[in-house]
């Protein structure tokens, strides 16, 4: 039965817009009445049809002669004066319902109420131009859920108002204000699922101002910092979901600028340094998470220069050497674990470059040579854990050339290669 009567309404609407294409009554008059049906299908669809609304119907195709209209062969593409659109079900039968629907004033621009319907038939969107500018409030909804989804205001095309968007149980997810299509005052948003705030911001003029915070699902603080003009300015902290502290840092105008520490998630401190102008300045200092010393480094400009030292957790010197515009240069030196000397090696602008000693864990020299522009070049030698040379020749360009020479365990020639 509803199914009946939600098809002879659909008609009855399609014979007033084709009606009201034809300028032959009030447009005015025609409109409120179009506004009226759509009243009513929405409510025939949730079987709430009046007996008085249905009277109205009946009375309205009477007074428009909607019953004297051929729906069927209505030609929609030769409509000028309303803007529409049409779902189709698929063949073989195939069923049009109204999917979209706004007037058009007659300088062709979109007038009055403006509606799209989903193809289940609800609404999914509503709100009304005005010389072909959105105006009022618009508000949309999840299809199939009869929930809304977004809630707007425009003034002459811009939002100007009130916003808000919900999930689709109805939940709040975020609020806020717009002036002239530009975010202004306190925005919140919220989790979907608990309702617990997870942002709160603040605009002006569509820029970021004052504080900023988020919190976690549980409603613990993760992030604060201060805006101005759309730019970071002033403090900025992060923490870990205990509660801890997990980093502070300062911004001036949008760049980093002053000290700037982080924390591990027991408490010990990370890494602490300072940024100039967005850039890393002066000593920067790191940590292991048991307090130890992880490594010490200078910047310059934001690069790396000057002295370098790194340890391991244990407190025992790993490498130590020099960088020059943040690339190694100079003498470096590398440590095993148990303090014995592992390597030595010269870098220039970044490449290892001139002599090379490396030693095995057990303090016996482990290899003996020269770099050149990163590339093992001229002799080598190489030794075994007992210090017995097992093989030596010459390197060029990263390549073995020439005679290479492989020695037993007891020191005798084993065998030559030529390479």
């Amino acid at each position: 039965m509803k199914n009946l009567l939600l098809s002879k309404l659909k008609n009855l609407m399609k014979g007033l817009l084709y009606t009201y294409d034809l300028e032959k009554y009030d447009d005015e008059e025609l409109r409120m009445n179009i506004y009226e049906l759509d009243r009513i299908i929405f409510e025939t669809r949730k079987d709430k049809l009046s007996e008085k609304d249905w009277v109205w119907c009946k009375e309205i195709s009477t007074k428009y002669k909607c019953d004297k209209i051929d729906i069927k062969n209505i030609d929609w593409g030769r409509i000028n004066r309303v803007d529409l659109d049409f779902f189709y079900t698929p063949p073989p039968i195939r069923i049009d319902y109204l999917s979209r629907r706004c007037f058009i004033d007659k300088d062709g621009r979109k007038d009055g109420n403006w509606i799209e319907l989903s193809k289940y038939g609800k609404k999914k969107g509503e709100g009304t131009y005005k010389n072909g500018k959105k105006v009022g409030r618009w508000t949309y909804f999840w299809d199939l859920y009869d929930q809304k989804k977004e809630e707007r205001t425009y003034k002459n095309g811009e939002l100007d108002g009130k916003w808000t968007r919900w999930n689709r149980t109805g939940q709040k997810e975020e609020e806020g204000t717009y002036n002239d299509g530009r975010k202004t005052g306190k925005w919140t948003s919220w989790c979907s699922s608990n309702g617990q705030k997870i942002t709160e911001e603040n605009y002006k003029d569509g820029e970021k101002v004052g504080v900023w915070t988020r919190w976690d699902f549980d409603g613990q603080k993760i992030i604060e910092g201060t805006f101005k003009d759309g730019k970071g300015n002033g403090l900025y902290s992060t923490w870990y979901e205990n509660g801890d502290k997990k980093s502070e840092v300062t911004f001036k105008d949008g760049e980093l600028d002053g000290l700037w520490t982080n924390w591990y998630e027991n408490g010990q401190k990370r890494e602490e340094g300072t940024y100039k102008n967005g850039k890393k300045e002066g000593k920067w200092t790191y940590w292991h998470d048991n307090g130890q010393k992880l490594y010490e480094v200078t910047h310059k400009d934001g690069k790396k220069d000057r002295k370098w030292i790194q340890w391991y957790k244990n407190g025992q010197k790993w490498r130590e050497g020099t960088f020059k515009d943040g690339t190694e240069d100079g003498k470096w030196t590398y440590w095993y674990k148990n303090g014995q000397k592992q390597k030595y090696i010269i870098y220039k602008d970044g490449n290892a470059n001139g002599k090379f000693t490396g030693w095995h864990e057990n303090g016996q020299k482990e290899s003996e040579g020269t770099y050149k522009d990163g590339e093992k070049d001229g002799k080598w030698a190489e030794w075994d854990l007992d210090g017995q040379k097992y093989r030596e020749g010459t390197y060029k360009d990263g390549l073995q050339v020439g005679e290479w020479i492989y020695y037993k365990e007891d020191g005798f020639i084993d065998r030559v290669e030529e390479h």
